[in-house]
């Protein structure tokens, strides 16, 4: 009787061979999907454009659950991690239930849907970047984002032209926007990025890094410029070379002189432009386009106002502008808008809950900071020579995030800063001795 002779094909050469082709192709596709993901809600707007990114987060979460479960993608598996994916459900289901307080359902669905694709951003991210490899991959795609938006602004400060996705477009005004709609959308996602450039070794992130503090003073965005510029300082003090300081001083020394020789006329607007930012702190009521410290307090009043009333449950999800009374609105002096804050807006909206669940999937990062076998005490945050540099860098992002988010509630409707949080996750809790020695 002739014996049965099972192969296993699985370790041939051609299957191995096979293996390593498909697993080359699904990272190559991974790349390209975290690159667009990342990437596309920052072209102008179109309405084609806005309903395809609006969704692409959604689409790209599906693509990666199916290839995780046919084992072409590794599961990455982080308790810490999914504790903060189960948060995050919580999170959008308290948004759900929160609906039932609201008037104008449209606007909450809009909130549901926007937090359900932050989540598949973090997730996606989170997943994505378990390997080193990949997350200088990753900072080489932010990168391009800041360099794209840089080289937008540039072309708006010579050219006083817009992108038609900004709320510039059509006015003549050398005010940058980039490819957001307002340019605190634009600083605000520049400061969140700055977490990353300052800690880059290539001169290109030290360009892209000076350019975009620059920018941000064209902007007029005071409060990110003066949170960056003691970091910038320091950067350009102890991390760059004697050449690299000489080139951008002479640099910034024949950039100025040739406006003011060259160019009277941009020098008169920037002098202009510089004398009412900076004299503009003690009167900020005289003027919405400056921002009025003043209408942000109010609504901060407002929102503390709607919590107690609603006994901590918030207004509902998405409904603050619809609970603004007329009377109220003649007190603030503008339309009715969010209240400038996210953390705020959480109070205000959905009460004491949300504001929790979303403090905890932010802040929880610094747990395991805190925790490090290494730190004698909580007070040794404080000293940077006790921190690694993936624990400064979460630390700067925490800072980061918070300011920014705090300047307008910018944080709605854009990815970068999902995108940002699962990649400071990843930093924390994936092997970071190890991504130490690969950027170096």
């Amino acid at each position: 009787m002739e014996e049965s002779v099972s192969l296993d094909r699985s370790n041939t050469p051609n299957s191995k061979l096979l293996n390593n082709y498909v697993s080359s192709l699904v990272d190559k596709l991974l790349a390209v999907i975290i690159f667009v993901a990342f990437f596309f809600h920052l072209f102008p707007y179109t309405e084609g454009v806005f309903v395809i990114s609006y969704y692409l987060s959604v689409l790209f979460f599906v693509i990666y659950i199916v290839l995780q479960m046919l084992n072409l993608e590794k599961f990455s598996f982080h308790k810490p991690i999914f504790f903060i994916y189960f948060i995050f459900i919580c999170w959008i289901a308290w948004g759900m239930i929160s609906m039932f307080l609201v008037s104008n359902h449209d606007t909450a669905m809009t909130h549901i849907i926007q937090r359900i694709m932050y989540f598949c951003t973090f997730y996606i991210f989170t997943q994505y970047l378990n390997n080193e490899k990949r997350m200088l991959i990753f900072e080489k795609i932010v990168l391009i984002c800041v360099i794209w938006n840089i080289c937008v602004c540039l072309w708006t400060i010579t050219t006083f032209q817009h992108l038609p996705s900004s709320r510039m477009y059509g006015r003549v005004t050398f005010i940058p926007t980039g490819a957001f709609f307002n340019q605190n959308d634009l600083s605000s996602a520049f400061l969140i990025c700055c977490s990353m450039l300052l800690f880059m070794k290539s001169k290109i992130f030290s360009i892209a890094m000076l350019v975009v503090y620059f920018i941000m003073i064209a902007q007029g965005a005071r409060f990110n410029v003066m949170v960056l510029t003691p970091f910038l300082l320091h950067h350009f003090i102890f991390k760059t070379g004697w050449i690299y300081k000489f080139i951008v001083i002479t640099s910034i020394v024949l950039m100025i002189s040739f406006v003011y020789i060259k160019l009277p006329e941009i020098g008169e607007i920037a002098n202009r432009h510089i004398t009412v930012r900076a004299t503009s702190f003690g009167r900020e009521a005289e003027s919405q386009e400056i921002g009025s410290v003043r209408s942000r307090w109010k609504l901060y009043e407002i929102s503390l106002e709607k919590l107690v009333h609603t006994y901590g449950l918030g207004v509902g999800i998405g409904n603050f502008e619809d609970s603004i009374t007329p009377e109220r609105l003649i007190d603030i002096g503008m339309e009715p808008v969010p209240p400038h804050n996210f953390f705020v807006e959480m109070l205000a909206t959905e009460g004491i809950i949300a504001f929790i669940l979303i403090n905890i999937i932010v802040f929880s990062l610094i747990l395991p900071i805190i925790r490090n076998e290494r730190r004698k005490s909580i007070l040794s945050l404080f000293n940077l020579k006790d921190l690694s540099e993936p624990e400064k860098r979460v630390m700067l992002f925490l800072l980061f995030f918070a300011v920014a988010v705090a300047i307008p509630s910018s944080i709605r409707g854009h990815l970068i800063y999902w995108s940002m949080l699962g990649y400071n996750y990843v930093l924390i809790y994936n092997r970071h001795e190890v991504y130490e020695k690969a950027i170096k």
